[in-house]
């Protein structure tokens, strides 16, 4: 093995190691959870998965823009000049890198949704539903989870990929343009973002969080309902200082099976759920859990005053 062969086996083993450094804080509240140790190994899946994402497209935006032409020629007419800065984007950028751009990011969105397909779906939330099925003394039934979740999947795995690589593109044109304004070179604006926030190991955890918990309180909402004993559910936040004050207001919060909770004025039928149009302040790197509730132990909570209101 060569010398640089050497130096990046040692990153890659570092990397892992941190990974699952993380994965342990981050899910240390949730060792009670039937599926921890599938969370454990989907953590790191889905962050190492999505960090080879954003490094491939920061290389490919590199190729895209180091050496090109990738300015509409300047006019001498100072109005005009003007306008290219008020059009921003789409008044500097020429039209065969605008084309080569939106390529780019279809061809992410088709990754991302693949991406979903294999390891958010087939593996995290399958085997999170299994063990929590397994849990309540449910044998877990591929078919009638398949059809309980099917367009569900679909649509979030749509809306997912979109709004990732909707983000990914917003932000490489704010930078094409911040290049411009600056009047830095091709070589320093393909610097600019293969170095930014957008394609760190920063981002590919936040994302890696937000899929996981989401996927895993999914799988138990969704075991939950294939059971006629459960009859609601309850809320439960991480008792540190590091949960929103929203969520630990919500701890304790319980509701029917079908009934969504309300956070911080927002509707989620599980902790991390955005199909009611929870935003991202109510989601992103949220550690939030449930827990089920029999239908005496929901009329408990509720003749005790708790959780009825918030």
């Amino acid at each position: 093995m060569n010398k640089a062969s050497q130096i990046y086996k040692s990153i890659d083993k570092t990397l892992n190691k941190l990974i699952e450094i993380n994965a342990k804080d981050y899910l240390k509240y949730q060792k009670n959870k039937p599926w921890y140790s599938i969370a454990l190994e989907g953590y790191i899946d889905i962050t190492r998965g999505i960090l080879e994402f954003l490094k491939k497209y920061a290389k490919q935006y590199w190729e895209i823009i180091e050496g090109k032409n990738i300015f509409i020629t300047k006019t001498k007419d100072e109005d005009n000049s003007k306008k290219q800065l008020i059009d921003g984007y789409d008044g500097i950028i020429n039209e065969n890198i605008k084309k080569i751009i939106e390529r780019t990011i279809d061809q992410s969105i088709d990754e991302l949704e693949e991406f979903y397909d294999e390891i958010i779906r087939d593996f995290l939330i399958i085997e999170a539903a299994k063990a929590a099925a397994y849990d309540i003394g449910l044998k877990f039934n591929f078919n009638k989870f398949d059809v309980l979740t099917r367009n569900y999947l679909r649509d979030k795995k749509i809306k997912w990929a979109k709004q990732v690589a909707e983000t990914t593109e917003k932000r490489v044109k704010e930078l094409l343009v911040k290049g411009y304004e600056e009047g830095l070179g091709t070589y320093e604006i393909a610097e600019l973002i293969y170095n930014d926030y957008l394609f760190s190991y920063e981002r590919a955890e936040t994302i890696a969080r937000t899929e996981l918990l989401s996927a895993c309180n999914y799988a138990d909402f969704t075991a939950w309902k294939l059971d006629d004993n459960i009859y609601g559910k309850k809320w439960s936040a991480v008792p540190d200082g590091r949960t929103r004050l929203n969520h630990a207001l919500a701890d304790g919060q319980v509701r029917k099976i079908d009934e969504p909770f309300t956070v911080g004025g927002e509707l989620l039928m599980y902790p991390l759920d955005v199909s009611l149009g929870a935003s991202a302040r109510n989601v992103v790197n949220c550690r939030c859990t449930m827990f089920y509730l029999t239908k005496e132990e929901y009329e408990k909570e509720v003749s005790s005053f708790k959780g009825l209101i918030f």
